[in-house]
């Protein structure tokens, strides 16, 4: 399951870089100076890689929860006690 969360800041991210690359290119054709293009560009790249970093670090806390509430709903079916715990629920929401 991909969390949507982390889809979002994926995608954000790219338009961060596009734009930032975009707005640096019109910068230096207007003032006729291409240190606007590095510094802008330069700076969205590195601001979008480091939230393509954060959503992976997202998709990757989501799969550690999600393989916990599956552990804990194991142990408590298998346990044979009589009450079973829905700690599941959230997985089975409609995206």
């Amino acid at each position: 399951m991909v969390n949507s969360r982390a889809k979002i800041i994926l995608y954000l991210s790219y338009i961060i870089i596009l734009a930032g690359l975009l707005l640096g290119f019109i910068f230096s054709i207007s003032l006729n100076d291409i240190i606007y293009l590095l510094l802008v560009g330069l700076s969205s790249i590195v601001v979008g890689v480091l939230l393509m970093g954060f959503s992976e670090i997202i998709e990757l806390l989501q799969k550690i929860y999600d393989q916990k509430t599956n552990i804990s709903l194991t142990e408590t079916v298998s346990s044979g006690s009589t009450e079973i715990t829905d700690t599941g629920s959230k997985n089975n929401e409609i995206e």
